[in-house]
């Protein structure tokens, strides 16, 4: 009976050593697979991230009668428009302390890179062609923005491709009936990304 016993306990030994060695390869088997694929996703992820973040960011910045204004990330982005034989693009960016003001620029007969008038600068048929224009909106009274639209200007457009539109411009705005106050917008600079 010892013999037996022996056996039996040599045999449940050896099995638990051999399922031992088994869950140890096949765990060191495992984490490598771990690490690796770890590895690989972590720089799929970053590679990723960077392109995601690039497509992203945008950005719209300028002096307003020399306060500065910042348009950042999600609240400056570029429409653009094709007819075929002309593009048109509205660059927006919306922003200010309390993101209450925007820039707007609208320029129907774009050509691509170039500078282009802004306001009186550009007149067809009597009336701006490429507009800028800045609003102020005021918190307690939202329905009612106050609005300056360029008088002259200038918009240079320096880079651009089928996602991003890169450039600086200036203006200052008209005096109206509905508004007295000229606005001087200088070192105005873009880099937003085409929607």
């Amino acid at each position: 009976m010892t013999f037996y016993l022996k056996l039996q306990r040599t045999i449940m030994k050896n099995s638990i050593l051999n399922l031992k060695q088994k869950i140890m390869k096949n765990t060191s088997l495992l984490l490598l697979c771990l690490i690796a694929l770890f590895s690989f996703t972590s720089c799929n992820n970053d590679e990723n991230t960077n392109v995601a973040d690039d497509q992203m960011n945008s950005s719209l910045s300028a002096k307003i009668d020399g306060v500065p204004f910042s348009a950042p990330d999600l609240n400056a982005f570029a429409i653009k428009i094709n007819n075929g034989e002309f593009t048109s693009y509205t660059l927006t960016g919306i922003g200010g302390i309390e993101f209450n003001e925007t820039i707007s620029i609208s320029i129907p007969l774009s050509t691509g890179v170039g500078t282009y008038g802004l306001g009186e600068g550009a007149i067809i048929d009597g009336s701006p062609l490429n507009i800028g224009l800045y609003t102020k909106t005021n918190l307690d009274d939202p329905a009612n923005p106050e609005s300056w639209f360029a008088e002259t200007g200038e918009l240079e457009i320096t880079s651009v491709n089928d996602d991003r539109i890169i450039g600086i411009f200036n203006f200052i705005t008209r005096t109206s009936a509905e508004q007295t106050e000229q606005k001087n917008i200088t070192e105005g600079v873009f880099n937003l990304r085409i929607l």
